[in-house]
């Protein structure tokens, strides 16, 4: 009896450890999207700052609506490969009401809301994980 009970109770802490890895990893996961996406936005941030009175259109030259980044880093100087399996970057414009913008991003979108999105295969469960990073830029 006594027996049992202990392998019943290390079978709950074993099944509890295997929980809080898989916890702890999409995390650590999920941060790396998130730095990932922000590694975008300051490098749009530094394309805004080196072309004063061009804005957007630096910007959107550089990532047009709907760009795909795999594999690579955001700023061409890096060349940083991707830290998580299978990761994808996608950079939109979006309206004021924050869905997709439609037409030009160059023609008086100032504010410029933009939203990155980072995609990638969880370690542990094989799953499709998805961290969003948005901001607003202004031509200052």
């Amino acid at each position: 009896m006594a027996l049992g009970i202990l392998l019943i109770v290390i079978g709950i802490g074993a099944e509890v450890l295997v929980s809080y890895y898989i916890a702890i990893d999409i995390t650590r996961q999920r941060t790396a999207a998130v730095h990932d996406c922000i590694s975008v936005l300051n490098e749009m941030r530094q394309v805004r700052s080196d072309n004063p009175g061009a804005f957007p259109g630096p910007l959107v030259d550089k990532w047009p609506q709907g760009t795909v980044l795999e594999d690579v880093s955001a700023s061409p100087s890096e060349k940083k490969v991707r830290s998580l399996p299978g990761e994808k970057l996608t950079v939109l414009y979006l309206d004021a009401n924050g869905d997709r913008l439609v037409g030009d991003p160059t023609t008086s979108n100032n504010p410029l809301q933009v939203r990155v999105t980072c995609t990638w295969a969880t370690t542990t469960t094989g799953r499709i994980g998805t961290a969003s990073v948005c901001t607003i830029f202004t031509n200052e």
